[in-house]
């Protein structure tokens, strides 16, 4: 189970663990104010809770984590993007230049290349 430590200013604490080994925990700081440190380590909870300023100057509470949503891959046939044909990088850049103005330096990737078609509709097919 995870848990989230939360306080209104910026926090640093000291803890014990089991084994007597002494844990500086800095909280992460909010932009609004306040900090906060997040850990699903149950003896690290366990160590934070017996902490003297628990309940004082930060609290904790269970985090449950959501489901990441879920992404939809659409099929070949049903994609609205045109496909063109390419056999290199290099021929994909020289398309995205003669019908779009892409200037060949800003499409130093294929990832780039990739995205800049996308971007106009376009699914370089590679041979």
């Amino acid at each position: 189970m995870k848990k989230k430590y939360s306080s209104k200013s910026r926090v640093v604490i000291n803890i014990i663990m089991d084994n007597g080994q002494n844990v500086h925990l800095p909280f992460e700081p909010l932009t609004g104010g306040g900090s906060y440190y997040t850990t699903d380590n149950e003896e690290m909870q366990r160590a934070i809770e017996c902490n003297a300023n628990y309940g004082k100057t930060f609290v904790g509470e269970e985090v449950h984590d959501e489901p990441a949503p879920t992404t939809v891959v659409e099929d070949h046939a049903d994609a609205a993007l045109k496909p063109v044909k390419v056999s290199s990088i290099e021929d994909a850049k020289d398309y995205l230049a003669e019908h779009f103005s892409y200037s060949r330096t800003k499409l130093r990737s294929r990832a780039a290349i990739i995205a800049a078609g996308e971007e106009h509709g376009i699914e370089f097919i590679w041979d």
